[in-house]
């Protein structure tokens, strides 16, 4: 399910941090039940460790979707203000100062098509993360 998120426009933060916070409350419903039904103990067992992982790696992709929105609605949507109805241009680049759409760069070139490749590597990093994590817990638990 951590992938499902990346199947909505990288505009589109508030959606795609709903799945993101959903599934961390899952998380966390699930780390009570465990809790509850696991004696305890002074270390961490596979199970806890396996919870704590999903924790950092949802995290860390509610960090990516901010980072990659940001960008993108910071550095690509001037195209779509003239369509919408709006002043094209007179927005501001909240880093830098500068209209959107100008050329000039802060710290590094970047383009719309940069940004949705950097939004698939990321997919491809989580899914990887989670594949690692299920092939260490099998070996765990045989």
């Amino acid at each position: 399910m951590l992938s499902t998120a990346h199947g909505i426009p990288i505009s589109s933060l508030a959606d795609r941090l709903s799945v993101n916070v959903t599934l961390l409350l899952t998380a966390m419903a699930f780390k009570f039940v465990l809790g509850d039904t696991l004696p305890p103990t002074p270390y961490l067992t596979t199970m806890e460790t396996y919870v704590f992982i999903t924790f950092v790696v949802l995290f860390f992709q509610g960090i990516t979707f901010w980072f990659t929105s940001d960008m993108m609605n910071y550095r690509c949507d001037f195209q779509n203000d003239a369509a919408k109805g709006g002043d094209d241009g007179a927005d501001v680049d909240w880093w830098s100062g500068v209209p959107k759409g100008n050329s000039t760069n802060v710290f590094f070139d970047v383009s719309c098509e940069t940004i949705h490749y950097f939004g698939e590597c990321v997919l491809w990093l989580f899914l990887s993360i989670n594949l690692f994590k299920y092939i260490n817990t099998i070996d765990w638990l045989f």
